[in-house]
């Protein structure tokens, strides 16, 4: 019997699928890389590719493939915006933070009313006569 080398099935990567379908010119990343950017493992991109788009850049759909592709203008557009939202959300925390810690400070400076018991049980004053 003589050895017969299994065909091994070479995927292409999304700049190799993208000529492929007459989209030359544009600058795609896989999930592979896209993970690495983001520092998230592969396998959580693919995931959420498909469970939970919301957390990754829009995807680009290469016409013909089911490969995963992002556009790299796409995903500095999507970095930036996101940043940015995050630094609005750090703000918008300090500021919550702040006011937290300045409401403690006065209603610990604040004398604590003394409960009086009902005029009825007040001593009677002394008439002036």
């Amino acid at each position: 019997m003589t050895d017969v080398p299994k065909k091994t099935r070479r995927t292409k990567t999304p700049q190799e699928a993208a000529a492929a379908a007459g989209l030359e010119g544009l600058q795609l990343i896989g999930a592979d890389d896209l993970a690495a950017l983001l520092g998230r493992s592969p396998r959580t991109v693919r995931v959420d590719a498909s469970r939970n788009p919301g957390n990754l850049p829009p995807r680009f759909h290469v016409p013909g493939t089911r490969k995963l592709a992002w556009r790299v203008v796409d995903v500095r557009r999507w970095s930036e915006s996101t940043a940015a939202e995050a630094r609005v959300k750090a703000a918008a925390a300090k500021a919550l933070y702040e006011r937290e810690q300045q409401a403690a400070r006065t209603a610990s400076l604040r004398v604590k009313s003394v409960k009086l018991p009902p005029p009825t049980a007040w001593p009677s004053e002394p008439d002036d006569e």
